[in-house]
């Protein structure tokens, strides 16, 4: 998702679906763990290629943040499905070392869990996408509303998460 990066409010987000190469037929674990479905794989699915191509276009040139090695992971996609040669490795923050570096101990929150561990009022479904990305960002309001800043702005400097 976009947020604005004075204020921390979501702007925009984005999410699609990619159908897996290896394993084309979801888990019931993966299917309880997420909410996706086969059945959704096969209506609103699309390939890693044009998935990854709509991510981009939605970044619009800024680098994305993650909660995690997500970079590493995009990279990966991208050799496991053999486009080196229409992208290039993926870029991008952690905002994992941000956090630590306030002084939380994050072992065994992932982000889904981050709002309510922090204290924020969050209903969001862990392991989605999106509200995972909800999650982190009503997690960094409360630090900052406990006067702990915010990662991605600065009067001097503007960026765009």
């Amino acid at each position: 998702m976009k947020l604005n990066a004075e204020t921390l409010e979501e702007i925009a987000h984005f999410e699609a679906f990619t159908k897996p190469v290896r394993n084309p037929e979801l888990s019931d674990y993966f299917t309880k763990l997420t909410g996706i479905t086969n059945v959704t794989l096969s209506d609103k699915g699309v390939s890693f290629e044009r998935g990854y191509a709509g991510f981009l276009e939605f970044c619009g040139g800024s680098a994305p943040w993650a909660y995690g090695p997500d970079a590493t992971i995009l990279s990966e996609n991208i050799e496991l499905n053999d486009l080196g040669r229409c992208f290039e490795p993926s870029t991008g923050q952690n905002i994992k070392p941000w956090l630590t570096s306030t002084g939380l101990d994050l072992a065994g929150i992932n982000s889904g869990k981050l709002a309510q561990f922090l204290g924020a009022d969050w209903q969001g479904r862990e392991h989605d996408g999106v509200d995972d990305a909800r999650s982190v960002a009503a997690g960094i309001r409360v630090l900052q509303a406990r006067g702990l800043g915010n990662p991605f702005w600065s009067k001097n400097t503007q960026k765009t998460p």
